[in-house]
């Protein structure tokens, strides 16, 4: 077998000149590697001084597989054994390469809280080959003379690694004893907090006070017992930021003392592999060690400042105490009573729903202060963000003061079932996207109402989404869901239903019943053949699809608006169910949907025929049920509150409520 190209010499021996080639090229890689991290750590940085977290949560760059692969990568030059590094920013290169590690672990702690134990456990031990493999491969260049400047600091460094390492460890050790207690302690504060709910119900004047107070006790909760804040404020947290912030002014004190005092260190002649590579690596990675010690020297500084002052004041003897979760893996939880009294003001309220640690007392009101107005913040950015449409449809079109009765007009028990099977029941998403898609067949419309319609609900639909996922928990409608995904992705993309192309229907010269006959007959949903037979009259009258264009879009926003009387139920039950890692996005999520749909629930509930009761959910089948029994038929009543149909006397309604039993 002949090679493609002979690697010996004229004297038989192997011709290594050309393996050092591409060296360079593996250096950018190492830089592009240094470069991600520092992005991620800026991220994270920028990220915690908008949200004014200056314990700095990590959200870019956090402990997992790729992370570790690119952190692989960027450490490179410590573990490289045998490639000459002759020059001052070689050298210091190696040096950097060994610091940066330490800024890593320190910037990268509360990130431990992100993953389940298992995970978190794989990650720590992840990074401890890591470490370990450096520190062998360094002490080997000590004695190869690969590193021969810079002995002291990489010792020190090499000294913090350890260091930090153990402090990464034990904090990944202590981590689920601390969520069990954490978790214990949310499942007693929320018994508490909703008997309290239950006690303050009368205060409100509305339902948007009474969820936005419990929200904010949700809030407290989720959010000082969150896994990444528990770590991002402790003990071993904080002094991780000490330590990176000394082996950042050991990488600067060699690099001044090479350049303004260079009769101190003493460098060699020669070639590097890397050549040019090493000075890019040496500038990112410097800046990445530079912008990665901020987060951890701010938490420290940041510890410094909350428990130094209160220091004097404790027991010296309960300053040097170790928290019982540090040491005992039989750790038996003891609650005391509540010692905050309530009714003095929203944050001393607030103080009993901070969930904190033994050793961290001094903490709380520091804690209660910087978070009580949170939920403000969060409702704020969400009225910046109001579905403008969905109201406007629900102002104009919407029949509240008639008990949302196009709720009962989109589907007729005259039809019988197809093939003789039960249909499953009605999701609040089908019957929308169904008469959307009706509404998109029909002939001789103005496109602008059309495209109005569509983007109404793009903009309305994911609210429904919101509510179908929090009350459907059994997954009993997951494929009747899914079907309307599907069909409302193919109308809205494509103008089709399945294969049926809406906007060949809707062209002047087609004729509306045979459109709707060819709908129902393609479709073959109850839906579309309920607004076939009930609405015959229109259908052979004049100016048909305009006419039935005016019964869909009311239709449509009685379900729509039947649908948004769950946002406070939905909202409130968001925070609940959910793992101690996830709860505080989750309940963020829920403010925020709180604020966004503010002034549509205070609509509905102003305005709303019968009083609909916002404590409990309710699906498209309640509907159906209390239209059949007629249960809130009061013509008198709703012909004087048509006529003025701008506002609504609650009062006038006590009597009629919605609360299908």
């Amino acid at each position: 077998m002949k090679m493609a190209k002979n690697m010996c010499n004229s004297e038989g021996t192997l011709d290594d000149t050309e393996f050092s080639k591409p060296m360079p090229w593996i250096g950018i890689y190492i830089a592009t590697a240094s470069l991600l991290c520092l992005i991620s750590m800026a991220a994270d940085l920028i990220k915690g001084f908008k949200a004014r977290k200056l314990w700095f949560p990590c959200k870019y760059f956090c402990l997992n597989a790729t992370s570790l692969t690119i952190i692989a990568v960027t450490v490179k030059l410590s573990v490289d054994l045998n490639t000459p590094m002759p020059h001052r920013h070689d050298q210091l290169a190696k040096l950097a390469s060994s610091a940066i590690i330490c800024t890593i672990m320190a910037n990268s702690m509360p990130s431990l809280g992100v993953t389940q134990n298992t995970e978190t456990m794989m990650n720590v031990m992840a990074m401890a080959i890591l470490v370990i493999t450096m520190i062998v491969n360094i002490c080997i260049q000590f004695a190869t003379g690969v590193i021969y400047e810079f002995w002291v600091e990489h010792g020190v460094i090499m000294f913090l690694m350890i260091v930090l390492l153990m402090i990464m460890t034990s904090s990944g050790l202590s981590l689920p004893k601390m969520k069990h207690y954490m978790e214990l302690k949310y499942q007693m504060n929320e018994e508490v907090l909703r008997e309290i709910s239950k006690q303050k119900e009368k205060e409100f004047s509305n339902v948007t006070d009474k969820v936005r107070d419990e929200l904010m006790r949700f809030w407290m909760m989720a959010h000082t017992s969150s896994p990444q804040f528990i770590l991002g404020r402790s003990v071993s947290c904080t002094a991780s930021g000490a330590f990176c912030v000394l082996s950042t002014l050991t990488l600067l004190e060699a690099m001044l003392r090479s350049y303004f005092m260079p009769w101190t260190v003493k460098f060699c002649t020669g070639e590097c592999d890397y050549k040019w590579s090493t000075i890019l690596i040496l500038i990112v990675q410097v800046g990445a060690v530079g912008v990665g010690t901020i987060a951890p020297a701010l938490r420290w500084f940041s510890a410094v400042k909350y428990r130094c002052p209160n220091v004097r004041k404790r027991n010296p003897k309960r300053v040097f105490q170790v928290e019982s979760y540090w040491t005992d893996t039989t750790w038996t939880l003891k609650f005391g009573s509540s010692t905050s009294s309530l009714g003095s003001g929203t944050k001393q309220d607030l103080r009993q729903f901070i969930l904190h640690l033994e050793g961290e007392e001094e903490l709380v009101e520091v804690m209660m202060k910087e978070n009580w107005d949170a939920t403000c913040h969060w409702v704020q950015q969400g009225e910046k963000r109001q579905p403008k449409l969905v109201m406007e449809l629900l102002e104009k079109k919407c029949s509240m003061l008639q008990g949302f009765k196009g709720v009962a007009e989109f589907d007729c028990d005259q039809i019988l079932p197809l093939h003789g099977v039960e249909p499953p029941p009605y999701s609040w998403s089908l019957p929308i996207v169904t008469l959307a898609s009706i509404i998109v067949s029909l002939p001789n419309i103005e496109k602008c109402l059309v495209k109005n319609l569509i983007s109404t609900l793009n903009e309305g639909l994911p609210y429904v989404k919101f509510i179908e996922n929090n009350i459907d928990k059994d997954g009993k409608l997951i494929k009747v869901r899914k079907a309307a995904e599907i069909v409302w992705l193919g109308a809205d993309l494509y103008g089709k239903w399945l294969d049926v192309d809406l906007y060949e229907l809707s062209l002047p010269n087609k004729n509306l019943n045979e459109t709707l006959e060819t709908l129902a007959e393609c479709a073959k949903t109850r839906i579309t053949k309920t607004i076939l037979l009930l609405n015959q009259d229109i259908v052979r009258g004049h100016n048909a699809s305009e006419k039935l264009f005016e019964v869909l879009i009311v239709i449509i926003s009685d379900i729509l608006g039947a649908c948004l009387t769950n946002l406070p139920h939905v909202i409130s039950i968001k925070c609940l169910s959910s793992s101690i890692e996830e709860r505080e996005d989750r309940v963020r999520q829920a403010v925020l949907f709180l604020g966004k749909t503010k002034k549509i629930i205070e609509m509905l509930e102003k305005r709303a025929y019968p009083k609909v009761n916002f404590c409990r959910g309710t699906n498209v089948e309640d509907w159906h049920l209390m239209h059949k029994q007629k249960k809130f038929c009061c013509p008198s009543l709703l012909s004087s509150l048509e006529e003025n149909d701008a506002y609504t006397d609650p009062s006038k309604l006590r009597d009629l409520c919605l609360n299908i039993d």
